[in-house]
């Protein structure tokens, strides 16, 4: 699933958090009565096949669920070469 940017109905955790950039909410299983905002989201569903690939935008975040084997490789999109190299070791 994708979620656009929503304000604080994604409820994530400080930047300065061991888990920063994720989520403090069991998006499998939320807690609608401690983050009850979290409804609100609008979503996306995608199922990839092999050999697909999927662009996540700037300030949107994905919840990944997994119907058989596979691997992942995230990188972040921008001016900066300085992953290039961990880029090509996935291939991409």
């Amino acid at each position: 699933m994708l979620w656009r940017h929503g304000g604080g109905h994604r409820h994530m955790l400080p930047v300065g958090h061991p888990s920063g950039r994720h989520s403090e909410v069991d998006w499998s299983k939320p807690d609608l009565k401690q983050f009850p905002n979290f409804a609100k989201l609008m979503g996306n569903e995608v199922i990839l096949r092999p050999g697909d690939y999927l662009y996540v935008p700037t300030f949107w975040i994905h919840y990944i669920v997994s119907l058989n084997v596979n691997f992942q490789c995230n990188t972040r999109s921008g001016i900066s070469h300085d992953y290039d190299a961990l880029i090509r070791q996935c291939g991409f």
